[in-house]
């Protein structure tokens, strides 16, 4: 499922004043110009500055929340699906799985944590929510997926993989 985080990394390039503090701002970086930015740098009437994250930087933030997280869980409520405070699923069925973890690629080697956990239902439930963990009970939150409904039966197992990509947009 594709959500609407984004993460940015800003330069800023200012005159240092003889006190020490900051003057003028006088470059900027400018990750996506407009054509009339383009345009004016073109001519040198523009000062902007080309900004990327480094497949090391993006690497690391990968192995950071492989390192972090480690638990599933599936629960029965897809209420408050933008409420990002939260910090276990709103109505958990089942025990926290402990994930067994990899990493894949997909535009940078190793840019994305895998976690896979397979669930024995003890009935039957309409799951709609699962959440990422970093212990197997309270502790913290770090991902919520609600999606469409599967419906399990008593003994029937049914297995996650949560993919999280680092990526550049």
């Amino acid at each position: 499922m594709k959500d609407n985080m984004r993460m940015e990394d800003r330069i800023e390039v200012y005159d240092v004043n003889k006190d020490g503090s900051f003057g003028k701002c006088i470059l900027k970086t400018n990750n996506n110009p407009s054509f009339l930015h383009r345009l004016l740098m073109r001519f040198g009437l523009y000062k902007c500055a080309g900004d990327a994250m480094m497949n090391y930087g993006i690497q690391h933030l990968a192995t950071a929340i492989y390192s972090t997280y480690g638990y599933v869980s599936v629960g029965i409520s897809s209420a408050s699906p933008s409420d990002y405070a939260l910090t276990d699923i709103i109505s958990p069925v089942l025990t926290r799985m402990l994930a067994t973890k990899s990493y894949e690629t997909y535009y940078t080697t190793n840019d994305t944590a895998v976690f896979t956990a397979v669930f024995t239902p003890d009935g039957t439930y309409t799951i709609v929510e699962t959440g990422l963990h970093d212990a197997i009970t309270a502790g913290n939150m770090g991902a919520r997926q609600t999606s469409c409904s599967i419906t399990t039966s008593t003994g029937v197992p049914f297995g996650i993989i949560w993919k999280i990509t680092i990526a550049r947009s």
